[in-house]
């Protein structure tokens, strides 16, 4: 009766101590998964702001597009520095005909818009052959060389050659009128007129060559009282009739 009593009372405080074990078993367990949610969370609360920071740096170009306008604002700046100037020339509306003006080492005078004259040397100078300019510029605004004008070489013994240019279509009144040691005229092709007494009295003159197959009008004594046995050379026999009736002296004209 005694051992039972004793078993009794054994199972008793085994089914206790069994039961405390589990309840602490129990309070260890919800205590750990406490913790385990709290270091998940701020696992998970680390990296959200993480990735939110990184998605706000990532979706928002302010920073990247503030760098290239910067970029951008330097290289045009940096352009707008270097730019050269422009170098178009700028014109002026052409000088009222009759204006005067030296160019080199000739003086011309304004016939037109944008066409002058040949008129003669520019102040003291003297030169041996007078090439004619197809173009001369005077401020700023170019002009074409259509004319020798009247008179523009008269007695100027310092000449020996004379070369027209293809844009001169009229030799002037006395031109060259007198000019005694002029020995060479070359009359290129687009002169339709060559003025009374041009060439007179340009005793040594010897050799005219006419190249213009669009002359018209040879003005009396144009070529009259030059050197005898001078030979002019011209393109057809059109042109050999309108110089004949200018001669005075013995000149032969042959047709190229």
């Amino acid at each position: 009766m005694k051992k039972t009593k004793e078993r009794k009372l054994t199972k008793s405080i085994i089914a206790v101590v069994m039961s405390a074990v589990f309840i602490v078993c129990s309070i260890s367990t919800a205590v750990f998964a406490v913790n385990g949610d709290d270091d998940s969370s701020s696992q998970s609360g680390t990296s959200d702001s993480s990735s939110v920071s990184n998605e706000s740096n990532s979706s928002d170009p302010s920073n990247d597009n503030s760098s290239n306008k910067s970029d951008e604002s330097s290289s045009n700046s940096t352009s707008a520095t270097t730019q050269q100037p422009s170098t178009t020339p700028t014109t002026s509306n052409s000088a009222a005909v009759g204006t005067k003006f030296t160019s080199g080492n000739y003086m011309y005078m304004v016939t037109g818009k944008n066409t002058v004259a040949l008129k003669g040397f520019a102040k003291n100078v003297s030169l041996s052959t007078v090439k004619v300019k197809s173009n001369v510029t005077f401020n700023g605004v170019t002009y074409k060389v259509t004319k020798i004008g009247k008179a523009s070489f008269k007695g100027e013994n310092s000449i020996k050659t004379v070369i027209s240019s293809l844009s001169v279509t009229s030799i002037g009144k006395h031109a060259f009128l007198k000019c005694k040691n002029l020995k060479k005229v070359r009359i290129k092709s687009n002169v339709t007129v060559i003025g009374q007494s041009a060439f007179r009295y340009c005793s040594k003159l010897s050799t005219i060559n006419i190249t213009s197959v669009v002359l018209k009008d040879v003005h009396q004594n144009a070529f009259s009282n030059i050197k005898s046995g001078a030979v002019i050379n011209v393109m057809d026999a059109s042109t050999r009739t309108l110089i004949k009736p200018t001669l005075k002296t013995k000149v032969s004209i042959n047709v190229m």
